[in-house]
């Protein structure tokens, strides 16, 4: 836009050599004042336009192009692509640790993790749902992606992630169809399901820290551990991450969603007299560094940790138990979470080689439809509209 408006700016019937002198100074034509006028006003327009309409993602534009192009896959007598995902993880991750007052390490980086989801066959059946997925095929080392959206380069490492994943699928599939030969057929369910398209564009942010402060903060929490010498081992670390991802499939939905976490970690480890090591750990997280809890709160909350572990340490052996056990707060949460929320989320059995089941490790809830898993006493209410609970 620049350029073109220094272009424009040299051309004579803008600045005035069209128009006729009179007694010294220019004077314009009706009709040339009136071009002039409305040129004007169409530069304005163009440029206010410009202001308005963000360019283009190149990696979206390298997703949608790369996508249209892996659907065209094809090798003799063989499965063709359906579906092609792209999904780019990006993170700026900041982290510093130190212990008792002393810098242990401190790292920052910016990396971007690429992922490729590629199916071949139908929604009915294709490559999925199968234990052997994933093998043979090429072999390319995309564990690393590269940081700048150079559109050329973007799809050329787009290209070898498609390449390597059709391969594998068109022998995933091959082996799936030739396990299913020695499997009983009941009824057969799709194995993918079509979903309409998502279209969601958040912007991703750069992480935004000062350093410094951080490290004098985490070094000055590391050194709470030098007043307790019966604490054997200690560190305290900072992680700070700012990033998100990008998501396009042939299906038509687009995804650019921003992450940002940031937690701070302080373990100890005592050793009681009769050589046992007991550890306690204390853990903070928030969106961002900047939301997390004040240096007074965090310094009160790692004292408690070293007293807690000392105690332990010095706390007699207890006696053997075998009963019910209670458990409480976040504690319940995490037991429950493990006994019966995960039993309950029932997974499908992948086809394996041979119709065996390939050792896949089913729900304790499997066969019991209609069966009590709870006593009477307890309620279980699941609730997805509620987005807070006591803050």
């Amino acid at each position: 836009m620049n350029r073109l408006l220094r272009g424009l700016t040299r051309l004579p019937w803008i600045s005035g050599a069209f128009c006729r002198k009179s007694a010294g100074s220019p004077v314009c034509p009706r009709s040339m004042a009136a071009s002039l006028l409305l040129f004007a006003a169409a530069l304005f327009a163009l440029t206010t336009l410009s202001a308005q309409t963000p360019p283009p993602d190149p990696i979206f534009q390298a997703m949608r192009d790369e996508i249209a192009r892996a659907l065209t896959l094809s090798l003799p007598n063989l499965e063709k692509p359906y579906f092609v995902e792209y999904v780019i993880d990006e993170e700026e991750n900041f982290s510093v640790s130190a212990t008792l007052g002393g810098v242990l390490a401190r790292r920052q980086e910016r990396f971007r993790s690429p992922d490729v989801h590629l199916r071949v066959g139908d929604y009915k059946f294709d490559n999925g749902n199968y234990l052997g997925s994933g093998f043979g095929g090429s072999r390319y080392d995309l564990a690393r992606f590269p940081l700048e959206d150079n559109y050329p380069l973007l799809r050329r490492y787009f290209w070898l992630m498609a390449d390597s994943a059709y391969k594998s699928a068109v022998e995933s599939i091959s082996r799936k169809r030739a396990a299913m030969r020695n499997m009983q057929q009941n009824e057969q369910l799709n194995d993918f399901a079509h979903a309409d398209p998502v279209k969601s564009v958040r912007p991703l942010k750069r992480l935004v820290l000062d350093e410094e402060p951080w490290v004098t903060r985490v070094k000055a929490l590391s050194a709470i551990f030098t007043q307790y010498p019966d604490v054997r081992n200690s560190d305290v670390e900072l992680n700070a991450s700012e990033g998100g991802l990008h998501m396009v499939n042939s299906e038509g939905s687009e995804v650019r969603e921003p992450e940002s976490v940031a937690f701070l970690r302080a373990r100890a480890v005592a050793q009681a007299a009769d050589g046992m090591s007991l550890r306690d750990a204390v853990t903070y997280h928030a969106v961002d560094a900047a939301h997390l809890p004040s240096e007074a709160e965090l310094r009160r909350g790692i004292a408690e940790l070293a007293d807690n572990v000392v105690a332990l340490a010095k706390a007699p052996m207890g006696e053997d138990y075998s009963g019910p056990v209670l458990f409480e707060g976040q504690a319940g949460a995490q037991i429950f979470a493990e006994v019966l929320a995960r039993n309950l989320v029932l997974s499908r059995r992948p086809v394996a080689d041979g119709g065996r089941g390939g050792g896949s490790q089913n729900s304790e809830l499997d066969g019991r439809m209609g069966a009590r898993v709870l006593p009477d006493t307890f309620d279980v209410v699941d609730d997805p509209t509620q987005k807070e609970w006591r803050g």
